[in-house]
């Protein structure tokens, strides 16, 4: 009985941590998004301080601070990048920047979590910055993927 109720307990967590990880609603009707698992990466242009550690991007031994730069996707489907929208999986993330810019870097913007946000230079090619920061309320960062949803103007 005792061990039952510590596997339904442990298989709840792991549905729980699963579905938060998982892009399961598009309240804001993205059309387009720039995806980042870790276990590929080819679309990462620069580290600086950072490294992609099974399949995570995690700062390298020693850093407090580190950023990783993508490669460009151009939106050749549309006029203008005009709304963004971020999601991320991970820990201790709190403390991280995450930006994105739609001109090939020359505007960028802070993106939040799950949150619509316009952007501000409506080009066609995007680029996503990440600095991950260990702090001591967010020791550790671990990025485990990364997605800009995106949408015409």
């Amino acid at each position: 009985e005792k061990e039952y109720q510590g596997v339904s307990q442990i298989i709840r967590e792991r549905i729980k941590r699963e579905n938060e990880i998982t892009i399961s609603d598009n309240p804001n009707s993205m059309t387009d998004s720039y995806n980042f698992t870790f276990n590929d990466t080819s679309n990462i242009d620069t580290q600086t301080n950072t490294v992609v550690s099974n399949g995570t991007l995690v700062l390298a031994a020693g850093n407090t601070t580190g950023e990783m730069l993508t490669t460009l996707k151009n939106a050749t489907n549309m006029t203008g990048i005009g709304y963004l929208e971020l999601r991320i999986a991970g820990s201790d993330l709190n403390d991280s920047v995450f930006e994105a810019s739609t001109d090939n870097g020359i505007n960028w913007q802070t993106l939040v979590k799950n949150t619509l946000t316009v952007a501000t230079s409506q080009g066609t090619q995007l680029l996503a910055r990440v600095t991950l920061n260990s702090t001591s309320a967010s020791p550790t960062p671990i990025l485990e993927s990364l997605a800009i949803l995106y949408k015409q103007a």
